[in-house]
């Protein structure tokens, strides 16, 4: 029944457009009949959209609805996959240079400086002696020409040996030996049953200081004599205060005792 009033309202239409001679332009007529359709279909959501016969020139138009609602969302879509492919390879990128920074990091790491203990063994295998072939009477850290380096001196029986050795590799920079001839030596004629180590002199500073060796770094412990008493010099820093400490080699007892905040 919708039908058969669509078209007679049609042909009503063009019989009206014949009667008055009148030649009506296709977009016209198009319009009209895209009225007339929306009007019959009111309600089923049909848009216009087809062919269209032009009236006056008897040619078929063909009109094409286009929704630009489709084509925006399109477009944000392309715009959104761009904006996350360039955030992604930025993340990327930034991924990667932290990556360097963490290996160069841990490359740099990697370089530790030696401790007291191992320059002392460098200094022993260089010497071709052991432990228990020699007396240390002074071992601790200093600065030669810009270059930190421990200080290795110890002796045996008829020798004295001094080593500078660099803190960043263990490198042996220079080294010295030296016959005893009597009497020109401070450590001629003394033997490891006539005073107390240079370990345990270490122990009575720390102990004077309330500190333990994983508290400080030692400077300097240095046997030597002072007014003919044969006495241990040690020197060590927590933190910005450094210790020295004197203390009688033959007795173990402080003979003075210091702190200065650097």
């Amino acid at each position: 029944m919708m039908k058969k009033k669509l078209f007679t309202r049609t042909d009503r239409i063009e019989n009206e457009i014949r009667t008055d001679g009148e030649k009506t332009s296709t977009r016209r007529i198009v319009s009209i009949l895209c009225i007339t359709g929306a009007i019959a279909m009111a309600g089923l959501g049909t848009a216009c959209t087809g062919n269209t016969t032009d009236t006056t020139a008897g040619s078929v138009v063909e009109t094409e609805t286009v929704d630009s609602t489709a084509v925006t969302d399109t477009d944000n879509a392309a715009e959104a996959t761009d904006t996350a492919a360039a955030t992604e390879t930025e993340i990327t990128a930034n991924t990667d240079e932290t990556a360097n920074s963490d290996t160069t990091a841990a490359a740099a790491d990697t370089t530790t400086d030696i401790s007291l203990e191992d320059a002392k063994a460098t200094a022993l295998a260089d010497a071709g002696l052991t432990e228990a072939d020699v007396t240390y009477t002074a071992e601790g850290q200093d600065t030669d020409n810009g270059v930190a380096v421990y200080e290795i001196d110890f002796f045996t029986t008829d020798t004295e040996y001094d080593y500078e050795i660099r803190i960043s590799d263990g490198t042996v920079l220079s080294k010295s030996t030296e016959a005893f001839i009597a009497g020109t030596s401070d450590t001629t004629g003394i033997t490891g049953d006539s005073y107390i180590s240079i370990d345990e002199a270490k122990a009575i500073a720390l102990e004077k200081a309330g500190l333990t060796t994983s508290d400080v770094t030692f400077q300097k412990a240095m046997l030597e004599r002072d007014d003919g008493i044969l006495i241990y010099e040690i020197e060590f820093y927590q933190g910005q205060t450094e210790h020295e400490c004197t203390i009688n080699a033959t007795t173990g007892v402080i003979l003075e005792y210091s702190t200065d905040v650097d």
